[in-house]
């Protein structure tokens, strides 16, 4: 019975010597395996930021921060290093570190966010008005993303677009989510831009924050055809509509116009035809237009005048 007893008292021991505080763990972020640094890397408004890279000089060693920002590099005790945290959406930041000979250097690091352009595209409005011009206008428009949050962005930050040599500010920009904004411009182009290719990029004090992101203008659409009733035409309702397109679009507005006001329209796609019975005021002149739109939302709009006896 003493026999068990002192076997019993030696396997608590060696249980006891398995689980304290100098055992190796499985875990490779626990931060009492051998000797080293680890930490966490998160954002200056808060929140892990993950996939965040931990390099340490001159052991040019390099992890990368799991979901919950954590990190752990194994290093030699003993020796000063500089440890470097770096995100593409996040501004870099380095320091140096000492790590004990005899433990483990925990090491935070707290980054703060930098703007960013995305989704940049050009649509193009090109209009045949009524008076025979021709004029087409540039519609850019792109997102720009603050890791920190989208009033960021209105608050330091200046968005711009860049065609031909001239600088445009933004004619609105609206909210889209926490850390996003979508901004738009309205640019008159010449007689055919395509193929040209407009910059944006972020700044804030004149200081670019972020590399210039190009993009191309796309070819203009071409315009559909007025065919009844021609420009400056009598036209009695009800009765049909007739244009040409040259082409197949995702969508075909039509629209009459009373001076500055829609008085009938319709969406519709792919036709060429549409009967109108609607009770319109008689004895004055109307426009028409039929607006042509491709799948990104670029637009091709001819429009006529025509007088209700």
């Amino acid at each position: 019975m003493h026999n068990r007893f002192i076997i019993a008292l030696c396997l608590l021991a060696v249980w006891s010597l398995g689980c304290g505080p100098d055992a190796r763990r499985d875990n490779p972020l626990d931060p009492v395996n051998g000797s080293g640094v680890s930490g966490t890397v998160s954002a200056w408004g808060g929140g892990a930021v993950s996939n965040a890279v931990v390099t340490a000089v001159p052991a040019n060693l390099s992890v990368s921060t799991n979901s919950s920002g954590q990190y752990n590099i194994e290093l030699e005790g003993g020796r000063t290093y500089f440890l470097t945290a770096e995100h593409p959406y996040y501004h870099t930041q380095v320091d140096t570190i000492n790590v004990p000979s005899d433990g483990r250097l925990k090491k935070n690091f707290v980054l703060r966010g930098k703007p960013r352009i995305d989704n940049a595209k050009v649509l193009t409005k090109s209009v045949h008005t009524v008076e025979g011009q021709l004029p087409v206008y540039l519609q850019p428009q792109c997102l720009a993303v603050h890791p920190g949050g989208e009033e960021i962005l209105a608050l330091y930050y200046n968005v711009r677009c860049i065609y031909r040599g001239a600088t445009y500010i933004p004619d609105s920009s609206r909210k889209l989510d926490q850390v996003t904004r979508r901004y738009y411009w309205c640019i008159l182009g010449p007689a055919d831009p395509s193929r040209d290719t407009l910059d944006f990029s972020i700044d804030s004090a004149g200081v670019a924050f972020y590399p210039y992101f190009k993009s191309t203008v796309p070819q203009i659409l071409a315009w559909p055809t007025i065919i009844q009733p021609v420009n400056n035409s009598t036209f009695s309702l009800p009765d049909t509509f007739i244009w040409s397109s040259k082409n197949t679009y995702v969508g075909v507005r039509f629209e009459v116009w009373k001076d500055t006001t829609v008085v009938w329209c319709r969406d519709t796609s792919n036709i060429d035809t549409l009967y109108c019975d609607a009770a319109l005021e008689l004895g004055r002149n109307y426009i028409w237009k039929v607006i042509n739109i491709d799948a990104e939302g670029s637009q091709a709009i001819t429009e006529a005048r025509f007088y209700l006896p």
